[in-house]
């Protein structure tokens, strides 16, 4: 009887032992989950002001561009009288959770405009853009590239001096057949 009593009492113990194990991993594995969220809140709140501040100052900020989306235009009639649910190709690009979105119009400058499929050929590129409005509820942005190649050319014309003839840096956005579109 005595050694049913030990085994019993070494069971109990064991048991114990394994509890403290589970509930000490839990615990870890708890503070490491928070720990994550806590960097996610940290990164999208540096997110949220980079883009904020580029929308109060016109400062340039940068991104891959991960695709093309087509955003619906509002509701209406075209001119023949056909329901008029029309998409507007725009640039998509997220740094960390924040949609950006380039529209087409907005991503050439006057005068330098392209068809419409070369936007597809530029997806994998690193872009410049200037946010021009913000919807916190929608978790996403708007923004000119145009905007920012027109900073870029104020500044390398004004700050820096660069010339005709100079050789500057870029970075190139689309290969084509026959065109490089930088």
């Amino acid at each position: 009887a005595s050694s049913a009593k030990a085994k019993a009492i070494q069971e109990i113990g064991e048991a114990e032992r394994k509890a403290k194990e589970t509930v000490g991993e839990n615990n870890r594995k708890a503070n490491q989950t928070i720990a994550a969220w806590k960097e996610a809140l940290e990164k999208e709140q540096a997110e949220w002001n980079a883009i904020y501040a580029s929308y109060r100052s016109s400062s340039i900020l940068s991104g891959e561009i991960i695709g093309v989306e087509g955003v619906p235009l509002p509701d209406g009639e075209d001119e023949d009288g056909t329901d008029g649910k029309k998409e507007m190709p725009c640039l998509t690009v997220v740094q960390y959770r924040v949609k950006v979105l380039i529209p087409e119009p907005f991503v050439w400058k006057e005068g330098d405009e392209r068809e419409t499929y070369v936007l597809g050929h530029m997806a994998g590129a690193k872009i410049d853009y200037i946010i021009t409005g913000v919807d916190c509820e929608g978790q996403c942005a708007v923004a000119s590239r145009a905007l920012a190649m027109e900073r870029q050319r104020w500044h390398a014309h004004r700050v820096r001096g660069v010339q005709e003839g100079d050789i500057v840096d870029c970075m190139v956005l689309a290969v084509g057949a026959s065109h490089l579109t930088l």
